[in-house]
């Protein structure tokens, strides 16, 4: 199913039916007015902040709740940055919709149109901002639909602290080298700050006395309030007394920050290399340290060195994780096999697993 190629330009007034073809008259009008929404959202009248992000998030809502309209919202959204003679309003209307590629993924049977849509976007022909605001919202998609890395419903208070950073300013789905071009130099930080927090705050927060740390799930809804918190500009206090007590949640966010990683620590381009110096650690940091670029090998170290405080005979009868049962825990955190299929992902684990072990027991 595809739009009308005619209805697929911008438009200031309020649509008369929906552009694809939904299954109920109870759909269609949902779809005119979500299309009011998008509009009020856009519109450069003087409406407050808070308004357009409660207006943000009835879409978002609306989305990730009924599935049958996520592609009418993605069709209306794109319509809107089709010719649209107002820069503010394109660009809002692509910041609505790169949370959209981040809450919720099209159809199946939509995917192929919409990529190819936002990838002629993200092409030469199109001016730098909106290059820029479609090739982000190709990653958060590639992210959903590719990787099946699951969306969420954000709270309102990130969606306000987004709209003043602009359109792909988040701390996660990104890649490392952006992350550190964003990052206020002020800091001296030669690893992106969300690997820095998130390990200290483990830290903080008695990882090292806390059994399972790492193995052992926290509460889905206190991860997401953490994520959400580190995500939004002067939030950090707020993120601190979330985690503080409880060393799981940030562990977990850790995780979920290093698998939502574009680019993992270890690229694909090296997967195969790295599985075959499984258990030679000779073999293994030559190829890290000889192949991985300096920003690669400056996470990879600063994070192996991290797990390394954990392997004193104290600790790990406390926490009940040796080298490697964090290997179990972080080899899918840190290397990603281009194929998707199951039982070839699964045959591979126990040679990721070792190889990461290998770092652990042998890097400093």
């Amino acid at each position: 199913k595809e739009p009308a190629e005619a209805a697929m330009r911008y438009s200031d007034k309020p649509l008369r039916d929906s552009l694809l073809k939904l299954s109920s008259a109870a759909a269609r009008k949902d779809a005119i007015l979500l299309f009011k929404r998008i509009l009020t959202f856009m519109g450069e009248g003087s409406y407050d902040e808070k308004r357009r992000a409660n207006l943000a998030l009835q879409v978002l809502e609306v989305g990730f709740k009924e599935p049958e309209l996520r592609d009418e919202i993605f069709c209306q959204l794109l319509k809107q940055t089709t010719g649209n003679p107002s820069p503010m309003g394109e660009s809002r209307a692509w910041q609505l919709l790169y949370w959209c590629c981040g809450c919720f993924g099209p159809s199946k049977s939509f995917e192929e149109w919409l990529f190819k849509v936002i990838d002629e976007r993200a092409g030469p022909a199109s001016s730098g901002p909106t290059r820029r605001a479609a090739h982000v919202c190709r990653r958060e998609l590639d992210a959903i639909c590719a990787r099946h890395i699951p969306g969420r419903l954000p709270p309102i208070e990130w969606l306000l602290g987004q709209m003043q950073s602009g359109v792909g300013s988040s701390l996660f789905r990104t890649p490392l080298e952006e992350l550190m071009s964003r990052q206020d130099p002020a800091l001296q930080l030669e690893v992106p700050l969300p690997l820095v927090w998130l390990t200290s705050a483990v830290s903080k927060a008695n990882g090292k006395g806390t059994e399972g740390i790492f193995r052992v799930a926290a509460n889905d809804a206190q991860i997401n309030k953490l994520r959400y918190a580190l995500d939004t500009p002067g939030h950090l206090n707020y993120a601190e007394s979330l985690c503080k007590t409880d060393a799981h949640v940030s562990a977990c966010l850790l995780k979920q920050w290093l698998r939502e990683l574009p680019e993992p620590v270890i690229p694909g381009s090296l997967y195969e290399e790295a599985l075959a110096t499984a258990g030679d650690a000779k073999a293994a940091l030559a190829l890290v340290d000889g192949k991985l670029d300096a920003l690669h090998k400056r996470v990879l170290y600063f994070l192996i060195k991290f797990l390394r405080t954990f392997l004193p005979p104290d600790v790990q009868a406390a926490t009940k994780m040796g080298a490697s049962n964090l290997a179990t825990v972080f080899a899918p955190t840190m290397l990603r096999a281009e194929s998707q299929d199951a039982l070839d992902m699964l045959s591979k684990s126990q040679t990721e697993a070792d190889f990461v072990c290998t770092l652990i027991e042998h890097a400093t």
